[in-house]
């Protein structure tokens, strides 16, 4: 029967494909470029965010008036700095994972 389909038509009726079609190929670009504009997007964010605490820590500085302070104020920054990058790597695999699995319709 397939056969007297091609034969009549001179082609294999296939549904819903067809070889010069490129939407898979559209569909297969999307996830990659979606998950990298993601990705770069939350690190330039998560950069932004570091530069303000580093503003506030060189402002912190110049404040001070006694070395301990000084020693106490850069402890805290870089405490609050790996935290921070912790914080943020977190949050930008959290939205790595979710570009990356399919959606459910």
């Amino acid at each position: 029967m397939a056969e007297e389909k091609i034969a009549a038509s001179g082609r294999l009726d296939t549904p819903n494909f067809s070889l010069l079609s490129v939407d898979w190929l559209k569909k297969m670009s999307e996830t990659p470029q979606k998950f990298y504009f993601d990705l770069y997007r939350g690190a330039f964010s998560a950069i932004a965010r570091q530069l303000q605490d580093q503003a506030d820590y060189v402002r912190k500085l110049s404040e001070i008036t006694q070395p301990t302070d000084a020693l106490a104020c850069h402890s805290e920054f870089a405490r609050k700095t790996v935290a921070g990058w912790v914080d943020e790597g977190r949050q930008i695999f959290g939205r790595s994972l979710e570009t990356m699995t399919p959606d459910k319709k």
